[in-house]
């Protein structure tokens, strides 16, 4: 088909250990997410198919009958996800000033170094997306500089 998606099947031990606490998803963005230092991270296509999967996921949990769920919890886990969550929160509040030195943090350890250039990457890509940053329209910040993983939560939320 021509969905942005593909299935993925759980397999091997991760699928033996199954928790009826934790549940995996069965959907991933084909191929992934572009530099948002380069272009637009995905396409509004892309980005509108990653919110429908994620309400999808939701709503699938939400209906399961053996074991009903009463309380989602969402998260993500990944390397470089704070820097997206950066430029996103950065751009969607850029009307109120907020700047990448105030937002950009250590991450996953980072040193200062490295926080220096979070900071310059985030500018970097505020700086190329600036007309949608300037248009304010959430779905096309999304689109420009959201992660998947993200942008699915967002769905799901």
């Amino acid at each position: 088909n021509d969905s942005p998606f593909r299935s993925r099947e759980s397999s091997g031990e991760a699928s033996k250990k199954r928790s009826p606490v934790v549940l995996e998803g069965t959907y991933r963005l084909s191929e992934g997410t572009s530099n948002f230092c380069k272009g637009s991270a995905m396409s509004m296509e892309e980005a509108k198919a990653l919110i429908k999967a994620g309400e999808d996921a939701l709503d699938t949990v939400a209906r399961n009958e053996k074991e009903p769920v009463r309380i989602a919890a969402l998260g993500e886990i990944g390397i470089g996800n704070t820097t997206t969550a950066a430029a996103l929160y950065c751009a969607l509040l850029s009307r109120q000033g907020v700047t990448p030195g105030q937002i950009c943090g250590r991450g996953t350890g980072l040193d200062m170094e490295g926080i220096q250039r979070k900071i310059e990457i985030v500018q970097h890509a505020l700086d190329l997306h600036a007309e949608v940053v300037e248009a304010g329209d959430p779905m096309r910040i999304m689109a420009a500089l959201g992660g998947a993983e993200i942008t699915a939560l967002v769905g799901a939320i």
